[in-house]
């Protein structure tokens, strides 16, 4: 029984704590990369095309392609943690990139589940309890059009200064609400994202690097259902993004010379994003941006704007970036957002690591032949 209130309680608050839908999987709306919520929630997602950070590929497929190597990224929080309900979201994902084309997995298995994971605890009764949970397994692919067209029509300026990439994912789900004594299962069902992400780039000879992007992402863009049995079929979550972002950054090859010493590639940069979603004819809005430091040191602000479900408020975070180059790195993330009436205040971390096998090696071999 008591899971069952806490369970009512949940649902009832996950409405304006995520938006108010009719949907079934609502866990699907859960922002998972700490970059993007602390510059604004959920929506910034879906024109985040910065960071080696996978967990991005969740909020737009297309995000795959403007990164190289192999890309791993992990989160967890523990969900409306100040109602002490024990609920907690994790998940874990793999990017394969190079040269433009990207494939997106799950990766490092949690409670024996991998990719995204909510989990509710143990339920029902002391004599017949059960794990409910709900999970799905993300497999992506993404592509940039320009960079591929570019290996058979040779246009310097387009390859030079624009991207237009593309994406989609595949989501297979699992959802354990019912008992096992329930004429209910558990619930399966299957869901397809499609992202689209195209920028601008201009550099000077003074170093400054200017960036225009605008992207779209439909999420659940062929309206599946989730089956859980004896004819019972509920609508999966869904929404449609639209935003843009701004950039700018002062290159540090250009100011201090071409130097094994130097391991970045921007000395400062600034970006300012901006994106909506519609789930289901329901508005939330997201804006915000980050300051970065050597592309090491990162602070981030925003505001996530869900006005008709009652979730308006600041967002923030930090991050720190260790790395050489784009050839290897590791960064780690926090993330502070606003959650409603029951939890005003929600924390969030991730973890993600980056290794370009391609730049590893020519620079290995630079090093080794004096080059």
């Amino acid at each position: 029984m008591k899971f069952w209130l806490s369970l009512s309680v949940a649902l009832t608050l996950t409405i304006p704590l995520l938006g108010f839908s009719s949907n079934s999987c609502l866990f699907l709306g859960m922002e998972q990369s700490c970059v993007n919520l602390a510059m604004g929630g959920h929506a910034i997602g879906n024109v985040n095309i910065w960071h080696n950070s996978p967990l991005s590929s969740l909020s737009n497929p297309a995000s795959g392609a403007f990164r190289e190597g192999i890309s791993w990224g992990f989160s967890e929080k523990d969900w409306l943690k100040a109602t002490g309900l024990g609920y907690t979201s994790n998940s874990s994902l793999v990017n394969l990139g190079w040269d433009g084309v990207s494939l997106t997995l799950p990766s490092y298995k949690l409670e024996d589940r991998s990719g995204v994971y909510f989990d509710l605890g143990m339920a029902g009764s002391e004599l017949s309890s059960y794990h409910a949970y709900d999970s799905a397994e993300v497999y992506g692919f993404a592509f940039d059009a320009v960079k591929l067209a570019g290996k058979l029509v040779n246009v310097p300026f387009v390859e030079e200064h624009f991207s237009l990439a593309g994406g989609m994912n595949y989501l297979s789900i699992e959802s354990h609400y019912y008992p096992p004594s329930s004429p209910y299962g558990k619930g399966k069902g299957e869901s397809w994202d499609i992202g689209t992400a195209g920028r601008f780039s201009w550099k000077d000879e003074s170093g400054v690097k200017l960036e225009a992007v605008a992207a779209y992402t439909h999420r659940n863009a062929f309206d599946d259902k989730i089956d859980w049995g004896n004819g019972m079929k509920d609508p999966i979550w869904e929404s449609e993004s639209v935003g843009y972002a701004l950039g700018a950054s002062l290159s540090a090859e250009t100011l201090l010379g071409n130097s094994k010493l130097i391991f970045c590639e921007n000395l400062l940069s600034a970006r300012y994003l901006s994106s909506s979603s519609n789930e289901s004819g329901y508005i939330s809005k997201g804006y915000g941006g980050e300051l970065g430091l050597l592309d090491t040191f990162f602070l981030r602000r925003g505001r996530y704007d869900d006005c008709q479900g009652d979730v308006t408020g600041a967002t923030w975070g930090y991050g720190v970036n260790l790395h050489y180059k784009d050839y290897v790195s590791v960064s780690w993330n926090y993330a502070k957002y606003p959650g409603g009436n029951l939890s005003p205040n929600q924390e969030a971390r991730d973890i993600n690591a980056n290794l370009n096998l391609m730049k590893v090696s020519k620079g290995l071999f630079s090093l080794l032949s004096g080059k």
